[in-house]
């Protein structure tokens, strides 16, 4: 297993990609990958377009791409679809609250 002093930058595997967002248009599709690749940045980075973007679900997106970018997925063998179902059964259980929320948590992710 490799480690890395900053976060790995390899590329967005279409697996990650929440399947609700699958049937985007191109457009949007090319938007939110570009958001998914400045997750490294937190200048460029924006938590509410992406929140937007995902029909107010923004953990399972930023966990899956964060998780996949850092190698976590494939080094270790972790299947993509039980990591999904996890990830999204955490972003189901917060409650709307303006602060502690799945929102608050992909930006947690994000800064990690």
């Amino acid at each position: 297993m490799h480690h890395c002093s900053a976060r790995c930058q390899r590329p967005l595997h279409k697996r990650v990609i929440p399947d609700s967002l699958l049937g985007l248009s191109l457009t949007l599709s090319y938007f939110f990958v570009s958001l998914l690749l400045q997750l490294a940045s937190w200048e460029q980075f924006n938590i509410f377009e992406l929140y937007n973007l995902t029909q107010r679900h923004p953990l399972e997106a930023v966990a899956m791409a964060s998780m996949q970018q850092l190698g976590l997925v494939d080094d270790l063998q972790l299947p993509v679809e039980k990591l999904r179902s996890f990830v999204r059964a955490i972003e189901k259980n917060y409650h709307n609250n303006p602060y502690h929320s799945s929102t608050h948590a992909a930006d947690v992710v994000q800064s990690l």
